[in-house]
């Protein structure tokens, strides 16, 4: 859903204001989940949880149509009593560049401003070719204040550089309760396609690393090797340059290779009669010490890709069930999928399982496709 800009700006408040206070009783993107109209706007705004927020009051500014594109059509879900949020991701051309986000509750007399979300010591591998950006929202109301499940309309404006927006979104941010999923006839899994939305490790209380479709995580940060005066270059770990070498006036030279472990995708099936699919892309894009050429600083590497395409397995889920156990014995490469202590909604899967110290919690969003065909991202107007 966008806002079309056709009409004068003191009628278009009118009919946003109108929007937010009339009966509006059903999602429109999730028939059945009622859109809660009782709360002022100003007061649900504070219900958003958004990282390095700034408080703008007004109204947002007009933004053109820029032909960019989120990974949900019309409903972000998140859950009761996991503060996790949902990660969007936002398709854009690569001559555009966003910097952060105007994000509007309708009807509220201000807006925030959030930066875009991007991982310390982690990159956005499609910043190679520079053209996804993340938001990460999340809806955490006082429980002794709304009836779940508690929906809010947010306009979402992706802005460049010099802070003008390129593109605006209305979306629904729907908080459900895991406790209610079983009167809403959501006491299973199975039957649905489940798209990994981001993972987490937790050490101690607080977050350590964060893993997220094409959210690349380094191997390596620095390295180096020798040239010498006369343009030959060498691999060796001395910074000294003096090893086995007798060339003159040898220099060390650091490099900073851009090699990466990457999930592009992961989603799970899982079935009645306890069999299960999944399908998975991970990529390994390794610095190739042997081949870089120090004096010039080319850089080589090479490639490993561990597709998992409709790898079967099994699954001992049933209904009503908090933990799940499930095995793709063909599964190829690290980080296979695992089961763990489970919570969810009709829409949000959580597992989570620990590892020595650290605890793991994993996310999936159902995804909006029927099945696991060509699971690839999907992008939404």
């Amino acid at each position: 859903m966008k806002r079309i800009h056709l009409i004068p700006f003191m009628i278009l408040s009118l009919v946003l204001w109108t929007s937010c206070e009339s009966d509006l009783n059903e999602d429109p993107g999730n028939p059945g989940n009622p859109v809660i109209t009782n709360v002022d706007p100003d007061k649900a705004s504070e219900y958003l949880v958004l990282n390095n927020a700034a408080k703008i009051t007004g109204s947002l500014p007009l933004s053109n149509d820029g032909g960019l594109k989120l990974d949900v059509e019309d409903t972000i879900f998140t859950m009761k009593g996991y503060p996790l949020g949902s990660r969007i991701r936002v398709l854009h051309d690569p001559s555009q560049s966003v910097s952060d986000f105007n994000i509007h509750v309708g009807g509220a007399s201000f807006y925030y401003n959030v930066p875009e979300e991007i991982a310390e010591d982690q990159y956005i591998v499609e910043e190679e070719s520079d053209t996804t950006s993340v938001l990460v929202l999340e809806l955490d109301p006082p429980a002794d204040e709304v009836d779940y499940p508690f929906t809010l309309e947010v306009y979402i404006q992706p802005l460049d550089e010099s802070g003008n927006p390129l593109d605006e979104f209305i979306r629904w941010l729907t908080v459900e309760d895991p406790e209610d999923s079983g009167s809403g006839g959501c006491n299973s899994i199975t039957g649905k396609v489940w798209e990994w939305n981001f993972s987490l490790r937790i050490n101690h209380g607080d977050i350590v690393n964060v893993w997220a479709p094409a959210l690349g995580t380094p191997i390596n940060t620095t390295g180096g090797g020798c040239c010498s005066g006369s343009g030959n270059s060498y691999t060796t770990v001395d910074p000294f340059c003096v090893v086995g070498i007798n060339e003159p006036n040898m220099k060390w030279v650091e490099v900073t290779p851009h090699d990466y472990y990457v999930r592009n995708y992961e989603y799970l099936q899982f079935g009645d009669d306890g069999s299960a699919l999944a399908d998975g892309l991970e990529i390994i894009k390794n610095w190739d010490l042997f081949n870089t050429d120090f004096c010039s600083e080319t850089l080589s590497y090479t490639y490993t890709e561990n597709k998992n395409k409709l790898v079967e397995g099994t699954h001992d889920f049933v209904r009503g069930a908090n933990h799940i156990n499930f095995s793709f014995p063909d599964w190829e490469g690290g980080w296979r999928p695992r089961g763990g202590n489970i919570v969810y909604t009709c829409n949000v899967l959580v597992i989570s399982y620990d590892v020595e110290i650290d605890t793991f919690i994993k996310v999936y969003k159902e995804w909006d496709g029927t099945q696991i065909v060509e699971s690839e991202v999907i992008w939404h107007d």
